[in-house]
């Protein structure tokens, strides 16, 4: 009779991220177990773009460092102006406040900023971390899709995990011999 071997669960790994293989530190039909390190992919754009990202988010808290400065000094201007009134005009008073609300504007400008820097560079470590394809679950590689060198692209199929369960024999026997197969 012909029949054939599944085994359920098994999983192709794909990459979701461009580059190229730089290491596959498991061979065929290793066990590997769940979270372990199966291939990197070298990745230089991003990596670069890590990097001026790193630098913008040091550049805007260094900004946002000299922004508060500039506030606390506005204030502490306008605080000696407001109880020290004696020869200053109205204007002199407004003028303090006004900048000192000024800086306060933008500190909370120059924060967003930050913010906004961090979250980018958070979303870029989260690709970052996509070119180390890791085993999902305790398994064999079962096929390798790509070698050292081979070029990556998203999507593309690079490693195949087999689940450690034992295969499922299903093969068709003709009716005339369905009862010996029955038979214990």
């Amino acid at each position: 009779y012909v029949g054939v071997f599944l085994i359920e669960g098994a999983v192709d790994l794909r990459a979701e991220v461009a580059g190229r293989v730089e290491s596959v530190p498991v061979q065929l039909g290793a066990q590997v177990k769940a979270g372990q390190l199966l291939m990197s992919l070298a990745t230089p754009e991003l990596d670069a773009e890590l990097m001026v990202l790193e630098g913008s988010v040091e550049a805007a808290r260094a900004k946002a460092f000299s922004a508060a400065v500039g506030l606390k000094s506005a204030i502490a201007r306008w605080a000696r102006r407001r109880e020290f009134p004696e020869g200053l005009s109205a204007e002199d008073l407004a003028l303090a406040e006004a900048d000192a609300m000024r800086n306060r504007a933008e500190l909370a400008a120059v924060r967003a900023g930050v913010g906004s820097e961090r979250a980018r560079l958070l979303r870029i470590k989260e690709q970052v971390e996509r070119k180390f394809i890791r085993a999902p679950f305790d398994g064999v590689v079962g096929l390798r899709k790509k070698e050292i060198n081979a070029t990556v692209q998203v999507g593309d199929a690079l490693l195949r995990i087999i689940p450690e369960r034992p295969p499922i024999l299903r093969f068709a026997v003709p009716p005339k011999d369905a009862e010996l197969v029955l038979q214990d």
